[in-house]
């Protein structure tokens, strides 16, 4: 539907409307410092079976010079894809070097990719927020992958990402292996809340998640590897000896659990 490479900087917005056989993806830009703003649209037989990496489902938006100075929101907006068939590298939307990324309040159906990404890619972005959404899987051409994926670690790691209140489901025979990954933890992170359904092999990064039958609500199960493990301030984990808080970045400290 929409198509940039060009373009410096500037802002385009969409809103709405509704789009029906957007082949080549609802929005694609490989432009440089390029924003997008969509917000109350659907898009109908949304993606390329075909296509290349940017010719995805729902929404591709690149900023080629890498300045981390264009946004992209995205709100209470509705994505059907074509069924039963694998679209672009990622299902709903991948978005790169963004200064923001913010999804709220929108459901993707029937979201599929060529590759293990099949919801939501973020690929270095400074902050990114993903709140209230639907993501179904319902036909996936292969399995594995994950519903959500960050991307990069070291400089590209990002700032702050949060990811609350959103339901991730798979209903097609192929697994999915992780609700939510990371390549490194970002500095701040809530990735709390979240309902996960159907055949999704393992919560990943999700440390506190609610499944579809009510289970698993409180604080994750698991052990840190050493005080200095990777985690974000606030992260807290038990097993059957340790009750385990993040205090500081890559800081842990334990108090022992005792019968009463």
């Amino acid at each position: 539907f929409l198509n940039f490479s060009n373009n410096v900087s500037g802002s385009i917005w969409v809103d709405n409307g509704e789009i029906y056989d957007a082949v080549g993806g609802a929005a694609v830009s490989s432009a440089k410092a390029l924003s997008l703003t969509w917000t109350n649209t659907k898009c109908f037989a949304c993606g390329n079976p075909t296509g290349t990496a940017a010719d995805g489902m729902g929404i591709y938006w690149d900023d080629s010079s890498h300045s981390k100075t264009a946004d992209v929101l995205i709100s209470h907006s509705q994505f059907w894809g074509i069924p039963g068939l694998s679209s672009g590298e990622a299902g709903a939307v991948e978005a790169s070097y963004m200064r923001s990324l913010v999804i709220k309040n929108s459901q993707w159906w029937n979201v599929d990719s060529q590759t293990q990404f099949k919801g939501v890619l973020s690929i270095a972005n400074k902050t990114v927020d993903v709140e209230g959404n639907i993501f179904q899987a319902n036909t996936l051409a292969t399995g594995a992958g994950v519903m959500i994926e960050f991307c990069c670690s070291g400089p590209d790691v990002a700032s702050t990402a949060i990811v609350t209140g959103n339901t991730l489901q798979n209903t097609s025979t192929n697994a999915i292996s992780q609700a939510i990954s990371t390549d490194a933890v970002p500095v701040v992170s809530n990735f709390a809340g979240n309902v996960i359904a159907g055949n999704i092999t393992s919560p990943g990064a999700a440390k506190s998640v609610c499944l579809a039958d009510g289970t698993n609500c409180g604080i994750a199960f698991g052990t840190p590897s050493s005080s200095s493990a990777t985690c974000s301030q606030g992260q807290t984990e038990f097993d059957a000896a340790y009750l385990y808080t993040c205090v500081a970045a890559n800081t842990w400290r334990r108090v022992a659990m005792s019968s009463f």
